[in-house]
């Protein structure tokens, strides 16, 4: 991962991936595990997997190791889980680095003030 861009992963965020569904196809997560990614509050419009345009008024990059996945529940620095919905993914990307391998994912989290809900 390019040195610059690791040192900018200062924000502690907690991650917490889906483990399956309940009986009224309600996402099950896990226990929420901290991560340090980079949170830019930028305001822009992003196509998910499905080709929709969805509003993102938040970003993080994290390094390609963290374990984030597409229905995961991200909860910003300040956030927990006992108080907060978490936000939800809009869109998420591996990016290659200069070496041309997995360096780090983006992702475009949807929801407004991480009220869970797709934006």
């Amino acid at each position: 991962m390019d040195p610059q861009l690791k040192a900018q992963m200062k924000d502690v965020t907690l991650i917490a991936n889906s483990t399956g569904v309940n009986d009224d196809g309600e996402l099950l997560y896990a226990a929420s595990a901290s991560a340090l990614g980079r949170v830019i509050g930028k305001n822009v419009y992003v196509k998910n997997d499905r080709g929709e345009s969805l509003f993102s008024s938040k970003q993080i990059v994290y390094p390609s190791s963290i374990d984030v996945r597409i229905n995961s529940r991200v909860y910003l620095p300040g956030e927990t889980t006992s108080a907060d919905q978490g936000w939800v993914l809009a869109a998420i990307a591996l990016r290659v680095g200069e070496s041309g391998s997995s360096d780090h994912w983006k992702i475009w989290l949807g929801g407004v003030g991480g009220d869970g809900a797709a934006g």
